[in-house]
């Protein structure tokens, strides 16, 4: 069976992969139909020429935001994974998951901002799975030069959503070092603090391998995937109430934390004093957060689509 992947590019990070290129490897069939690029504007009106002048595929696996519902009978699967606000979400996203046979929402947190609109629809949860092949702390990494016992940052110097005047709280009120590993182009000179800046997966995990733990400060994540693989790379988390973090029953991941830069302070000195009840990456491997249990998932969401139209 043929599938079409639809969205305006798989990456724009070069030399990195995304989730989309996980669907494309793991699903047989499916095939990329970005073209490279397409601008969003450009997009529902170029697949429905394709439609027009090629022999159509069995299904199509769409991005829920950012373009317009595609005109055709052809089965389609969405993936929505973006929440802006209410009105957007009425006006731009809605339609296009009204418009698609299953609708896949990869977080806890999305899904109860828009669960009320959702009535009588076919939603799936399927979060986005971490590959724990790669992230494992068993295999040997570049030997990276980190500051002792050093806690890590992965994200960018803004207070909103990532919560740098929290973070920047945490390390002037403690005596703890720090790695930041930015997607910016961020630098401070601090007795405690090693940057890194737009690094490679590979350079991470070899980052990761070295530091004790990890937060997150986002005031906002849909996810957090650079938590799950701080997780599969055995490294505890204290985490603000976003993203998967709240929806983790199992407390081996590590510790949520509320109430500003003390509470964070006591969560992070608590995990210090009890390592040894942390157990982040079986934690998670349990939770079905691993890649293949993730692919598996969406394999199943395929047959569904293709056995109801058969």
């Amino acid at each position: 069976m043929k599938g079409w992947l639809v969205n305006d590019c798989l990456t724009c990070i070069p030399d990195t992969k995304t989730f989309w290129h996980d669907l494309l490897e793991n699903i047989e069939g499916l095939e990329d139909k970005t073209f490279g690029y397409t601008p969003f504007d450009q997009l529902a009106k170029k697949i429905e020429r394709e439609l027009f002048w090629h022999k159509k595929p069995d299904y199509i696996i769409r991005n829920a935001t950012f373009f317009r519902p595609i005109k055709t009978k052809v089965p389609q699967i969405c993936l929505l994974q973006d929440f802006y606000d209410e009105e957007k979400f009425i006006t731009e996203q809605l339609p296009v998951i009204k418009s698609c046979k299953v609708t896949v929402i990869n977080s806890p947190y999305i899904y109860n901002k828009v669960e009320k609109y959702l009535y009588g629809l076919n939603i799936k949860m399927i979060p986005m799975g971490v590959d724990f092949d790669f992230f494992n702390p068993a295999l040997p990494a570049e030997d990276i030069d980190v500051l002792p016992d050093s806690i890590l940052f992965i994200g960018a110097a803004t207070e909103w959503p990532k919560g740098f005047d929290l973070l920047m709280e945490i390390v002037n009120k403690t005596n703890y070092n720090f790695t930041f590993v930015m997607k910016d182009d961020f630098q401070i000179k601090h007795p405690r603090i090693k940057v890194f800046n737009k690094i490679d997966h590979t350079k991470l995990k070899s980052i990761m391998k070295k530091c004790r733990m990890a937060v997150c400060t986002s005031r906002m994540e849909t996810f957090h995937l650079a938590g799950i693989e701080c997780c599969a790379m055995n490294l505890p988390v204290v985490a603000t109430k976003v993203g998967i973090y709240p929806s983790l029953q199992n407390p081996g991941w590590g510790r949520l934390s509320d109430g500003g830069g003390g509470q964070f302070i006591k969560d992070i000195g608590y995990i210090f004093n009890n390592i040894s009840e942390f157990s982040p990456r079986k934690t998670l491997l349990d939770l079905k957060l691993d890649k293949k249990a993730c692919m598996k998932k969406w394999h199943d969401v395929v047959n569904e689509i293709l056995e109801r139209e058969k």
